[in-house]
């Protein structure tokens, strides 16, 4: 079942690479017809969401700290190119994200998984690590990377197939 998870992850990652590719930064902030989750904090979100499933599961936060506020949940989003990192930066960082997290998650055994989450947040959605981790790494991400889909359809921008 790891194999099948670390498979639906990997490829999200690529279909954001995708997303997100030849995007101007002016592009990757646009909130067209009132989607206010635009791409560069969607990609910010998606890379913080899997370093919080890290440090759930043990692991120092390697996310930078200064960006932590802008891409939490709840969080104001403006559409100020100059109030987010670069587009690549973001990338880079859910790319690191994503290499700790399928390196880690293969050496976890049954019962690591089956802890209760520390984070307040985590805990009143998910009784067990396992569910969250799970949950951030597959459906949370088609979520945002969804999002990401609708911004550019709204943009004019076709999306073509991976």
């Amino acid at each position: 079942m790891i194999d099948h998870l670390l498979f639906v992850y990997a490829f999200n990652l690529r279909h954001a690479r995708h997303l997100v590719e030849g995007l101007t930064p002016e592009q990757g902030v646009a909130q067209p017809g009132g989607l206010v989750n635009h791409v560069a904090w969607s990609i910010g979100h998606l890379a913080l969401t899997s370093d919080v499933v890290a440090m759930e599961l043990g692991q120092a936060q390697v996310f930078p700290p200064e960006w932590m506020e802008r891409f939490f949940p709840g969080m104001p989003i403006t559409g100020d190119v100059d109030a987010y990192p670069p587009l690549a930066d973001l990338l880079a960082q859910l790319e690191i994200s994503h290499t700790r997290l399928s390196t880690l998650i293969p050496t976890l055994s049954a019962e690591d998984l089956e802890v209760e989450p520390k984070m307040d947040l985590v805990r009143r959605r998910f009784a067990r690590v396992g569910q969250f981790a799970t949950y951030a790494m597959t459906a949370h991400e088609g979520v945002h990377l969804g999002q990401v889909a609708d911004i550019r359809r709204a943009l004019g921008l076709v999306n073509t197939d991976l």
